[in-house]
């Protein structure tokens, strides 16, 4: 990735600039300014005086005040806007859209094949921040993920500044530190007269990022949906929403940054933004095989999308109704686990339970479901679903349990659903049941 100054999809900001239908139609344009923000994604403001421009339009080009091309991509339809009439007529007014390109114009018809792309607490994945100096620089790829589509390879990006002729000064001897520091000065000062022209950087950060290279040339908005679910299995892995963060795409040795609305609620970016450490997450980069498991999510993706939607737009904030939702969600979803694991039927909500929960998990549970059943957690799980599912059903086993309870009991399912998610996909069991053990 480049050094300079990246649009970040955590970061709001706004340009204007002049509008057009195509870069061999600029008279036909309009004033306008481009707006982000993570809550409201991309919106452009309008103002309209020129009866040429069509009402509709599947994509914008444009030139901003930063003196870059762009490429808006939509649908766009300017026929909701607001007219002003006068001496001359004018239309106003405010438009959403799903992608911004900053950096070249990109009709429908080009496609793309590489782009470099982060997102949100990638470092703490792989490394603890702070710690830098304890992860060497590797030049080549760190890991290199194949998948049918396209490949993934992880990289190392190094910041610094040139330190030249002044490397030595740079090296302090401690006390008593012996000939340690001197022949590491003599060294330095022999190395620099052997090559006067050449430089070497003193590294101040370190960061991880992803190269994708597709196959097969694909169109912006496909490469997107391949990002959007490689980010999706790490809101698993770190169990909070991972939303991508900086993209650029190389296209004709040019680097075009990419924002796309995302449409975050304030709660979930709260708990997106929230720290993480490296040490602490449920998952990260020392427990699992990306090389392994990154294509098994891709070809199971849309059988579990429903959970990983979940986590991607988390805001740890639950009502009565959402925890009920919660459970009839969960408890269906241990159906379809049993089912997958061939157990039998009769005991078709206990199983998977007992299948991938840990100690800690289970007893939990049994402990939460005995407050209002003497039954087997299975009996008790259905008689729940049945009560909430169902008006006319008594309530016998929810009116025993409170908001708090019904949160935890939704808590617990998710964590066998995942589970399930995560051993399809490759991981351990042993990996499973210390996730759990971290989230409980």
């Amino acid at each position: 990735m480049s050094s300079k100054k990246k649009l970040s999809s955590y970061e709001s900001c706004e340009y204007f600039g002049e509008f057009f239908l195509a870069e061999d139609s600029y008279e036909v344009k309009f004033a306008g300014k481009v707006s982000f923000s993570p809550e409201n994604g991309l919106v452009l403001t309008y103002s309209i005086s020129d009866s040429r421009l069509p009402r509709e339009a599947e994509r914008l080009f444009a030139i901003l005040d930063n003196g870059k091309k762009c490429t808006l991509i939509g649908p766009f339809d300017f026929s909701g806007g607001t007219m002003r009439f006068g001496s001359i007529n004018t239309k106003f007014g405010r438009h959403g859209f799903q992608h911004l390109l900053v950096g070249d114009f990109i009709d429908k018809d080009t496609k793309l094949e590489k782009c470099h792309f982060t997102f949100g607490h990638m470092q703490d994945f792989f490394f603890n921040k702070g710690h830098e100096l304890f992860v060497a620089f590797e030049d080549g790829n760190l890991h290199e993920i194949r998948s049918k589509e396209f490949q993934l390879n992880v990289k190392h990006e190094a910041f610094g500044h040139s330190v030249d002729s002044n490397l030595r000064n740079v090296i302090v001897p401690e006390i008593d530190s012996g000939d340690l520091a001197r022949e590491l000065h003599d060294s330095i000062e022999e190395l620099t007269n052997r090559y006067p022209k050449q430089s070497v950087l003193l590294r101040k950060s370190l960061e991880y990022y992803f190269e994708y290279s597709a196959n097969n040339a694909k169109s912006v908005e496909n490469i997107y949906d391949d990002l959007y679910k490689i980010s999706s299995l790490f809101s698993v892995f770190m169990f909070k929403p991972i939303l991508l963060d900086v993209v650029e795409f190389i296209y004709n040795q040019n680097r075009i940054q990419l924002l796309s609305s995302q449409f975050v609620e304030s709660r979930t970016l709260e708990v997106a933004t929230s720290k993480s450490n490296h040490f602490h997450l449920p998952i990260n980069n020392k427990k699992v095989s990306l090389e392994e498991v990154v294509p098994n999510w891709l070809q199971h993706y849309e059988e579990f999308r429903v959970i990983s939607t979940t986590l991607m737009f988390e805001t740890n904030f639950r009502t009565l109704h959402s925890a009920y939702s919660d459970i009839v969600l969960y408890i269906t979803q241990l159906e379809s686990i049993n089912h997958s694991l061939g157990m039998s039927k009769d005991t078709r909500f206990e199983n998977p339970i007992r299948h991938y929960g840990c100690t800690k998990l289970i007893n939990n549970l049994e402990v939460l479901l005995a407050k209002a059943s003497k039954d087997t957690v299975g009996k008790s799980l259905s008689t729940v679903r049945n009560e909430i599912a169902h008006l006319t059903q008594s309530k016998k086993m929810m009116n025993k349990l409170n908001l708090s309870d019904y949160v935890e009991i939704g808590h617990l399912l998710r964590l066998i659903a995942i589970s399930h998610l995560l051993a399809t996909v490759g991981v351990e069991l042993q990996v499973i049941h210390e996730y759990q053990d971290r989230l409980l």
